[in-house]
């Protein structure tokens, strides 16, 4: 239900969703966020929070982390939100 509530939280404000590949690594995922000047991320387990957190060295525009599951670890990240 978070994902979809997101999706139109997303379309109401006229952003745009783009989607990120789970199969994908790091050097992939610097290019979409860096090419759609990608701010807020959304993310629903530790693995992916934790290729997130990675990110913030590579990508300038990302600001945040927003995370759907309770039980990811965000100690190490102040700028992470559950």
């Amino acid at each position: 239900m978070n994902w979809s509530l997101t999706d139109l939280a997303i379309l109401q404000i006229r952003a745009v969703t783009v989607l990120l590949y789970s199969t994908g690594n790091v050097t992939q995922a610097t290019y979409i966020l860096n090419d759609a000047n990608i701010r807020i991320l959304f993310v629903s387990d530790q693995v992916q929070y934790d290729i997130a957190q990675s990110l913030f060295e590579f990508c300038s525009k990302l600001t945040d982390i927003i995370v759907f599951n309770e039980d990811i670890d965000i100690s190490d990240c102040p700028t992470s939100i559950k």
